[in-house]
């Protein structure tokens, strides 16, 4: 049936304040994403001066392995805290799904912890060649426990759209991080251990305040019944977690077994810088939409409001991805040893990855209203088989460079298998013209940026400022995007200037 004028306009006015709500708390987490990045940078000259490239390249496969391991033991409680929360109308209901949903993840995440301090020497040997990693493992360990239990935490946070304290959790962790790791790789020379052991104090200061939002509301108690639906939902995660992020991590052991700790540590560098579009931007994002698209689903704009989201998310990525193969080098001079440089090689196809894979998360939606999380299952094991097989065919013959393309390909071919499969469940009707349009003012920007890159001069600097600039007007002034989102941009900005030259903050949100 054919809609009235007055109930388009409704719903046109209903996707301008839902798109208005998402875009509010995306700039709140945006904020403390791009705090924790301070915090990498601020960390970044300490690391390349008083760490060699092999010791950075043995710090990455400590991250990676620890990635693994969390991810496997969380089993995707986090998740599964906003998918059923959204579940119930009732707040004692929603209270214990969220307590139930900490407790059994932090139990599971220590028990975990216990087996790898146990069987510490033996997987320090497997994993890096010799036993004296031991203790920087029963470290992580113990890091493990602290974020499995604050990413719950966050999970309640996010729920709630209380968007200031996950801002306060990060801006904490921040000061702490930074103090604390200059401290032990400086003052007490400490090394990578001093690293880790920075890290998990850090991680510990913010669960105290997480825990403490999330405890104090939902208590610490287990509802059975809610337990049987939340693990079967979390389940197909587990195996899907375990696949992705095995595949996803294996990289850095075939470049420590086939080249070395060094290509390892210009690789790791290298993956810093591309994944700043997805700590500055996808983060954020995710961090909002997750609750927001369950909030939404029942309603009949729904779909057109994932179609913009996807072209504004993608404009927004583009523009991260543009600015950091501009001016990485640039960083790196300043910040770093001339060692570390040669990272910059590996960025364009780094970029590209990590791109598609913003792109993905809202390509998601539909497997997961449907709680089809199988299919997500099915999917990473196409992409970790994948990738596994093109890094290690690739790594062989053209090094590092290698395994940034095989990343490109993986990242292309999830992107497409996942918006196929989703489509089944919640189909979503994109304007491939305005995304061409999109990709196309990228193109033509970073052709123009590109002889620029390597030179060194701050007149050069300005030139690949205004290229970026010019990116951002040629988006505005072409027809990518319609006049509604374009009243979104500016109304956004207007707010966002106007707090800050009458000096007042951003509306506070619950649990400020």
């Amino acid at each position: 049936m054919r809609q009235t004028a007055s109930e388009q306009a409704g719903q046109v006015r209903q996707t301008a304040s839902d798109m208005g709500r998402l875009m509010k708390h995306s700039t709140i987490y945006l904020v403390g994403g791009m705090l924790n990045r301070i915090g990498v940078f601020l960390l970044l000259p300490v690391y390349t001066s008083y760490l060699t490239l092999a010791e950075y390249g043995a710090l990455e496969l400590f991250y990676a392995t620890a990635a693994v391991a969390s991810g496997i033991l969380s089993v995707g409680l986090a998740h599964a805290t906003l998918r059923f929360y959204f579940e119930y109308d009732d707040e004692v209901d929603r209270t214990l799904v969220v307590s139930t949903n900490l407790v059994l993840g932090t139990a599971m995440a220590a028990t975990g912890a216990v087996a790898i301090v146990l069987f510490r020497a033996q997987l320090s040997q497997a994993l890096f060649g010799s036993p004296i990693a031991a203790t920087g493992l029963a470290i992580l360990a113990a890091t493990m426990v602290l974020e499995v239990s604050t990413q719950i935490c966050l999970g309640y946070v996010r729920a709630r759209e209380a968007s200031t304290v996950f801002l306060r959790v990060v801006l904490s962790r921040l000061v702490v991080q930074v103090a604390v790791n200059t401290y032990m790789v400086i003052g007490l020379g400490a090394g990578v251990l001093g690293v880790l052991a920075g890290n998990g104090v850090s991680v510990g200061v913010g669960l105290l305040i997480a825990g403490f939002y999330t405890v104090r509301r939902c208590g610490l108690r287990i509802d059975l019944a809610k337990a049987g639906p939340i693990m079967r939902y979390s389940l197909p995660f587990l195996g899907s977690t375990l696949v992705g992020l095995v595949a996803s991590n294996v990289d850095r052991l075939f470049i420590r077994k086939l080249l070395s700790f060094e290509a390892l540590g210009l690789f790791a560098l290298a993956l810093k810088f591309s994944r700043l579009p997805e700590q500055l931007i996808g983060e954020p994002f995710s961090r909002a939409y997750g609750p927001f698209r369950f909030s939404v689903m029942h309603q009949e704009n729904a779909a057109p409001i994932q179609a913009r989201v996807v072209r504004l998310l993608l404009a927004a990525t583009l523009f991260a991805a543009l600015g950091i193969q501009f001016f990485a080098i640039d960083v790196l001079r300043w910040m770093s040893d001339a060692s570390f440089r040669g990272a910059t090689v590996y960025l364009p196809p780094l970029l590209l990855a990590a791109v598609l894979r913003v792109i993905t998360y809202p390509l998601q939606t539909g497997i997961l209203v449907q709680r089809e999380t199988q299919q997500l299952f099915r999917i990473n094991l196409l992409q970790s088989a994948l990738y596994i097989v093109s890094s290690l065919v690739l790594i062989r013959s053209m090094g590092v460079f290698g395994v940034c393309l095989a990343m490109t390909m993986t990242a292309l071919v999830t992107m497409l298998a996942t918006d196929r499969v989703a489509q089944q469940y919640f189909p979503v009707r994109y304007e491939w013209d305005r995304i061409a349009r999109i990709v196309l003012i990228f193109v033509g920007a970073l052709s123009v940026g590109w002889p620029l890159v390597a030179v060194d001069s701050f007149a050069v600097m300005l030139a690949k400022a205004a290229v970026l600039a010019a990116f951002c007007v040629a988006l505005a002034c072409s027809e990518a995007f319609d006049d509604t989102e374009r009243a979104l941009a500016r109304g956004w900005i207007a707010d966002r200037f106007a707090g800050f030259t009458d000096g007042r903050m951003p509306a506070r949100q619950e649990g400020a």
